[in-house]
Order: C-alpha cells, then structure tokens, then sequence
C-alpha cells in the first residue's frame, strides 16, 4: 500500500469516529450537560449562523440534525481531521508499521535559528517558530502532507525552502554527524518542485516522501 493509499484510508476512518463524536456531543448539547465540547460545537454553530452559513435554523434544530446523525450536517459540524496531527500520525505509522523503518516523534523541542548556525531547545531569541517533527538518534526530520487543494500550499513551499536553507547552513556551520530530512507527501509535491527543491540537497540534507523515505 502506498503511502496516499495509507492517509486516504486513515483520513475516512477518522472523519466517521469524529463524525460519531460530532453526533454525541450534540445530544449532550440537547441534555443541557455541559462541557468544553458542547461549548465548542455550540459557538461553532452559532458563528456559521451568523456568516449566514446555516442562516435557514437556529442553533437548537442544527443540534436536533446532528443529534440525528443527518449526514450533510455532520460533514459541515464534525470536526475536520486534516485540521488534527492526521499528516504527521500518517507519515509516522505508515513508516514505522508498514514500512518497518526507525523513525521517532520529537519528544524534546528542538529548533533550528533562523540563520541555521544553530540547533537549539526550546523558543529561545533567533530560533524558528516551527521545531523539528522527527528526531531519528543525529537525524533531524520535517514532515508535510500537501495536496493540490487549499489556499496555503504557497506558503508550505516558501516554508520548506526556508527550512532546507536553513538546514544547507548547519552543514556549512559544522562539521558534525548530525543530517536532515523532509518528508513531502501529497500531490501538491510534484516531480518538477521536488525537482526544484533537491537542488538544496547535499550529503547531509535529502528530502523524501514516505515510500522512498530512509536514514541515508
């Protein structure tokens, strides 16, 4: 299987659990018990009543429909798992059970500052907003899944760059045991800017996807 085979397939299971969650706290909502995701189901509601989204129901029958589990409510009520850790969770499973490859969450915040002379702990003054999302023992990992739809990829590519140049500078700055590597996923990656991209590589900072991905 491959990698976008292995996110579809995580992704739809995802969105039928929170569609399911969705519909739950709906009916909890219409029981008068409260919690933090009833209030967040509620002013959702309430916000896309007021954008005119739903302007046709008040909040007490959008409840009603979820309750119900009508399904074209839940799609627009149920939170959306692409805005959850759905990419990162992908890529770190489908390399670890399906590829049976070392790769680790980051458990420690490491940063790399802005002019990548220097990897540090932590926001610290000068150091990136974004920290490493993998750390394999000297291997420092950022991970993205992008596809073509959306309005940000722009400011994904510009980010990717940003980071391999960053990254580029490390090697410059020293001479150690520590490399990098990306893992673009998706099909906003395509041949010709990954293309592009690998022209920042060098022996120490390779970018990948997850079915070719390996501790070079």
């Amino acid at each position: 299987m491959s990698f976008i085979s292995y996110y579809e397939k995580i992704k739809k299971e995802r969105y039928k659990q929170n569609a399911e969650i969705c519909k739950d706290t709906a009916q909890l909502c219409l029981m008068g018990i409260e919690g933090k995701p009833q209030k967040y189901l509620v002013t959702k509601i309430k916000n896309a009543i007021d954008r005119g989204l739903v302007y046709w129901a008040t909040t007490n029958e959008i409840l009603q429909k979820l309750s119900a589990g009508e399904r074209s409510y839940l799609a627009m009520f149920a939170i959306d798992p692409t805005r959850q850790t759905l990419s990162e969770e992908s890529q770190l499973n489908y390399v670890v059970n399906q590829r049976k490859l070392k790769i680790f969450k980051s458990s420690e915040d490491w940063r790399l500052t802005n002019d990548g002379s220097m990897i540090v702990k932590g926001k610290q003054i000068g150091s990136k907003s974004k920290s490493f999302d993998y750390v394999v023992e000297n291997y420092f990992g950022v991970g993205k899944v992008t596809f073509s739809k959306g309005g940000h990829q722009d400011n994904v590519e510009e980010e990717v760059r940003k980071y391999l140049n960053e990254c580029v500078n490390y090697t410059r700055f020293h001479d150690d045991e520590k490399k990098f590597f990306f893992l673009l996923d998706g099909d906003f990656w395509s041949d010709e800017l990954i293309s592009k991209l690998k022209k920042y590589e060098n022996n120490r900072v390779k970018i990948f996807n997850s079915d070719d991905y390996y501790l070079f």
